[in-house]
């Protein structure tokens, strides 16, 4: 029985955003993810302020005579956070979807493995960057070219999806 090597495969979920992104567009499960991004990170954030709040005198023991002033504030924070979620998924609407054919580094590469920031190069050796990825970081075959589509905003670039060129479908992910 001859068994699949696992990066060859590209998952159904990937096909399927490949072929929207060779379209030009985003899938809609990769926008809300693309959007919802900075959400965790907000949140986690505002949990200090709440517990400082909740511990202070003004907080804590008057907690009853601030309630609609504490109401108001946290009513406020809200509309900032989804506002801001909304302005964030309007620009990336309009940002185009790029694509390239791009090629995977050398495993041996260890410093790319604990850095945010991914590393894939052109048939030239020239390095293109991606800062943010979706689904985390590609096990790629070292040297084989992959079909990639990606976001560019101010010399920022989010890896979408990626596929091996040599796949059946990958005619398909190409615009």
């Amino acid at each position: 029985m001859k068994r699949k090597n696992k990066r060859n495969t590209v998952s159904r979920m990937m096909q399927i955003w490949l072929k929207e992104n060779g379209r030009g567009k985003l899938a809609y499960d990769q926008w809300m993810e693309l959007v919802t991004l900075p959400l965790l990170p907000m949140l986690l954030a505002s949990v200090p302020v709440i517990v400082l709040f909740a511990f202070s005198p003004v907080g804590g023991l008057q907690i009853l005579r601030v309630a609609r002033f504490g109401g108001v504030v946290v009513l406020l924070v809200l509309v900032l956070i989804i506002g801001a979620l909304v302005v964030r998924g309007i620009r990336l609407s309009k940002l185009p979807v790029h694509q390239a054919k791009l090629y995977a580094g050398a495993e041996s590469d260890l410093f790319s493995r604990f850095s945010r920031t991914f590393v894939m190069y052109t048939r030239g050796g020239d390095p293109i960057e991606f800062n943010n990825m979706l689904r985390g970081k590609p096990d790629l075959i070292p040297d084989e070219p992959y079909v990639v589509h990606f976001l560019e905003d101010e010399e920022r670039r989010t890896l979408v999806s990626y596929g091996i060129a040599s796949h059946p479908n990958a005619d398909e992910w190409r615009g």
